[in-house]
């Protein structure tokens, strides 16, 4: 009687534990905006009229086959958000009464955040800032969530002390930064200095000044302060920075637990019995498998193949892993064990 403006693309439908409530992303395009819908199969919401006519189309012999057969008590929008696919059962919390996803808090908003919403008191809230938020996962013990956070290539200048130590991206806000500087190269052929806050690099005689970058770098066994003191200076192409936390369910302890420069991640998935994860890592050339414990140790690499992993799955039994890896136009299934 009254008509729903349903999706035309929709993504897999999730149940809850119990069974009473399904979710589903769903939207006008394949790469468009998606909000999330909620279907409502509690049979307690059926009044008496409904289940007459609930019964009497199901008597109904004239009905050829194909007409609906369950009359759903509710279903509906229930987040309005720019909101990326659902991915797997574990976004359901074990209470079957919340779950989480990752959304953009608004429209025009380039990045995407986590947020637990409950069914019950029909609330959501954010539990994430920053960049690149995706792939939300509940634990099976309930206390905490997992999330991937990308971070898009970039190049910066790596410094440390000669033997290694104190390694870190140099920084121009950083006072013991800047008062590194000028750096000589090791024939003090070459002087690294700062000028409008950028790093210039220069021939010793002032001549051929240049902002530092890949091509203008020049190869150094090691770099002298001021002081004669030796450091090591090197250019980094980072790549893009693929990781995995974990976070509590009231947004605290945000923890990160793996990190792979790669193309890529399938999305992480809790072991049922909670104590281990595994990720599929491509890197272009090839692509892994990695098992680790729930907080990070342990990172083991179980398979390895020229090939793109595309999706993996834990067993019940928390003994075995199955994916598909992707040979040009076919897919393949494996196992393996943990």
């Amino acid at each position: 009687e009254n008509q729903i403006p349903l999706p035309e693309i929709i993504d897999q439908p999730l149940w809850n534990k119990k069974g009473d409530f399904l979710i589903f992303s769903g939207g006008k395009e394949n790469n468009g905006h998606r909000n999330i819908w909620g279907v409502s199969l509690q049979p307690s919401l059926l009044d008496e009229n409904d289940l007459k006519k609930l019964k009497q189309l199901l008597k109904d012999k004239t009905k050829p086959v194909g007409k609906p057969k369950v009359l759903l008590a509710d279903i509906k929008t229930i987040i309005e958000k720019n909101v990326l696919p659902l991915t797997h059962k574990t976004a359901w919390a074990k209470d079957g009464k919340r779950f989480c996803f990752a959304a953009k808090e608004k429209l025009g908003d380039k990045h995407n955040n986590i947020y637990i919403a409950n069914i019950m008191n029909q609330e959501y809230k954010l539990i994430t800032k920053g960049m690149n938020k995706i792939m939300p996962l509940w634990s099976p013990e309930e206390e905490k969530l997992l999330y991937v956070s990308k971070t898009d290539s970039y190049t910066y200048f790596k410094i440390s002390n000669y033997d290694g130590t104190n390694a870190h991206e140099l920084d121009l806000n950083n006072k013991k930064d800047r008062e590194m500087f000028p750096l000589w190269n090791a024939s003090e052929s070459k002087v690294i200095y700062i000028k409008n806050n950028k790093f210039i690099i220069m021939n010793a005689n002032a001549t051929n000044q240049q902002v530092l970058s890949k091509k203008s770098f020049t190869p150094s066994p090691y770099w002298l302060t001021a002081e004669k003191k030796k450091v090591l200076l090197e250019y980094t192409d980072s790549g893009n920075i693929w990781r995995i936390f974990t976070i509590n369910t009231d947004g605290k302890n945000n923890k990160e637990i793996f990190k792979q420069v790669c193309e890529g991640f399938t999305q992480p998935k809790w072991s049922y019995d909670g104590k281990a994860i595994a990720v599929g890592v491509n890197y272009g050339s090839e692509g892994c498998i990695y098992r680790l414990d729930k907080d990070g140790k342990f990172q083991t690499k179980i398979y390895t193949t020229r090939h793109t992993i595309k999706d993996i799955e834990w067993s019940p039994d928390s003994g075995k892993i199955a994916f598909l890896v992707k040979k040009q136009d076919v897919n393949e299934l494996w196992v393996v064990n943990k």
